[in-house]
């Protein structure tokens, strides 16, 4: 075989591996929610391999109104190694309430999983002001929280004309902590046959005393299109605000008997692998003891530290806690985590006793407690080990007197 010929299929087999060696993308489907009001829209969206054709997004014409549908394509590096991806966006508006299926979609080689979605009725609250260009909407939950009890705080921007600018102030109360949640949700919503962008920012509140608390109203101002002049310059378009309603707190004080620390939550979990330890140590042979702790509710800062009781028969060495935060729908979760080195001091056994946890959950509105159950392990000398050897009796015959 001729020398560019060889070259040429050399090319070609290094090109053929490097395809085959790129990482493809395992495709999936999401909704950027899972529950709206009937006249909302919803975004579903669709990630396979760039190579994968087109999803068939005509068969949710029986439940939805397709309102508007994009992609994008996307290339990553990582370690090294190139990826592409496409992803679609569409925007769907439900014809019926219920819980609606979306089906699986083919991408490519792959299928999506199914998902659901839990369609509402309208709320009354914003056709209040259905007819208006721009309005605003603020929910809070719960009104009657517990002090330092986070509480969920929705700002809604509503408007059905063409934004030039505008500003969206930031809420802020005397005794009240203000923390931004997640990215802004946009999506659009149907209010007496006019159709209405949405603008929805979420906040966690934490009430710091007891007592009543008012948040004053929410403060938008921006310019829009006028459609009645002509080639505005820089500046131009009409000016438009919108003013929310104050919303008043009724924060509760600790309840007496509630534990401490006070830690008001929807969830909590305490967990550790005390029961997978083995049955048998030797002496100096370490164990570790895996704590976590988890927390629906509550910041990250507002966890205690997880700690382990004295051991007798052995030494107890603390790692260094981690932490992380995440949101869940408009709540924070937090987790702390934590090891402990139990190493064996002598023979016998030691006793990792049991610990108890008291917590105020927020949905039954009542105490609780979480325990790790105590759990005994046995410790045998360490092999090769000096050990202590009794004498032996004596052979001699006993003598009578």
């Amino acid at each position: 075989m001729k020398a560019p010929v060889l070259r040429r299929w050399r090319s070609l087999l290094l090109l053929c591996l490097m395809l085959a060696s790129l990482p493809t993308w395992a495709a999936r489907a999401w909704l950027d929610r899972d529950e709206i009001e009937l006249g909302e829209t919803v975004t579903l969206n669709v990630q396979g391999d760039a190579g994968g054709s087109e999803p068939d997004f005509s068969v949710l014409g029986s439940d939805f109104d397709i309102v508007g549908q994009s992609s994008q394509s996307q290339i990553n590096f990582v370690n090294g190694q190139r990826s592409a991806s496409t992803l679609w966006a569409v925007a769907l508006s439900p014809k019926a309430e219920g819980v609606i299926g979306i089906p699986a979609f083919d991408v490519g080689a792959e299928k999506t999983d199914p998902l659901t979605l839990t369609v509402k009725p309208p709320s009354a609250t914003a056709d209040a002001h259905a007819g208006d260009d721009v309005f605003l909407e603020v929910e809070t939950t719960p009104n009657d929280p517990y002090v330092q009890q986070q509480v969920r705080f929705v700002v809604r921007l509503y408007y059905a004309v063409t934004l030039l600018e505008g500003q969206l102030d930031e809420p802020d109360a005397q005794g009240v902590e203000f923390r931004r949640s997640g990215n802004d949700r946009n999506y659009q919503k149907v209010m007496s046959n006019r159709r209405y962008n949405v603008v929805e920012r979420r906040y966690l509140v934490l009430p710091e005393r007891s007592g009543e608390v008012t948040i004053p109203g929410v403060r938008f101002r921006g310019r829009a299109v006028d459609p009645s002049r002509r080639g505005f310059g820089f500046g131009g378009g009409r000016a438009i605000s919108a003013h929310s309603p104050a919303q008043t707190l009724n924060v509760r004080p600790q309840p007496g008997g509630s534990g401490t620390p006070w830690l008001p939550a929807e969830q909590l979990r305490l967990l550790d692998n005390r029961d997978q330890l083995p049955e048998q140590v030797e002496v100096g042979e370490p164990i570790t003891l895996d704590q976590r702790l988890g927390v629906l509710g509550l910041a990250g800062s507002q966890l205690p530290e997880l700690t382990l009781p004295p051991i007798d028969g052995a030494n107890v060495y603390p790692d260094q806690s981690s932490s992380r935060e995440e949101d869940v729908e408009g709540m924070v979760r937090a987790t702390t985590s934590r090891k402990f080195a139990i190493v064996p001091s002598r023979p016998g056994s030691i006793d990792i006793p049991a610990q108890t946890l008291s917590w105020w959950n927020t949905v039954t509105d009542q105490a609780e407690q979480v325990t790790l159950p105590p759990r005994r392990i046995t410790v045998v000398p360490a092999a090769g080990a000096a050990s202590e050897v009794a004498p032996p009796a004596s052979t001699e015959p006993a003598t009578t007197s």
